[in-house]
């Protein structure tokens, strides 16, 4: 208590008292947080800034990230990080630190993300590769059938082609009729091997080619499958 007996008007929290040194009453943190960039198309991945967090009377020493998409919190020394949202929707992410005392800071900071869904595409790609014989003989005639898929979320809405290719040369080409979305069609190509050489033969189709649709995805156009020539056939 103070002299002459006057009420005791000390706040709570922790002291320590040395000799005829002041007591003081540990300031809590204050938490501050920005992100960038708050809006875009998922996935979606945003850097998150702390640094901007304070202790008027220590230091900030820790960083506690709730992302508000479900996944776990993530406590660190560091004030910045990196998070992907998956999925669109709107997120809340906060902040609180903690200072070289432990105490947690006076408030939850926070910033609203907002993760877009992608508009509607097509995606065009080749399901399924087969071949009429995967074992053959020079000049025998292979029939390829190529399943041609739109896995997208909208219609290809116009014709395209779907190009065979034996290694790095071109076979030729099937013009391929519009598909609907989660529509599928089967496309044929005839190779005759005469002029091929004897081994095995990858023989890749790749819907789309040359590119007429523009897509989600313009990297998964392609399947593949092996044919072995053997020698001439037999007349």
């Amino acid at each position: 208590k103070s002299q002459n007996n006057a009420s005791d008007i000390t706040g709570n929290g922790a002291y320590t008292l040395v000799g005829n040194a002041f007591c003081y009453v540990n300031r809590l943190p204050v938490a501050s947080l920005s992100a960038s960039p708050t809006q875009g198309l998922a996935p979606l991945t945003v850097s998150f800034n702390g640094s901007g967090s304070t202790d008027a009377d220590g230091s900030v020493v820790s960083y506690t990230f709730t992302f508000g998409d479900g996944s776990a919190s993530v406590t660190q020394a560091s004030p910045t990080i990196q998070h992907t949202y998956n999925n669109a929707g709107d997120y809340f992410a906060t902040l609180t630190v903690k200072d070289n005392t432990g105490a947690t800071s006076s408030n939850i900071a926070s910033v609203e993300i907002e993760a877009e869904a992608p508009p509607p595409m097509p995606d065009l790609i080749v399901s399924n590769l087969t071949a009429s014989s995967n074992q053959a003989k020079q000049g025998d005639k292979v029939t390829f059938t190529a399943t041609v898929k739109n896995q997208g979320t909208a219609n290809a809405s116009v014709t395209t082609k779907t190009q065979f290719k034996d290694g790095n040369t071109i076979l030729g080409s099937t013009d391929t009729p519009p598909i609907n979305a989660g529509q599928s069609v089967p496309v044929t190509f005839n190779w005759f091997t005469a002029s091929a050489k004897k081994g095995n033969h990858t023989i890749t189709a790749t819907a789309d080619q040359p590119s007429a649709v523009v897509e989600s995805n313009e990297t998964n156009n392609s399947n593949s499958t092996v044919v072995n020539i053997q020698g001439n056939r037999t007349r």
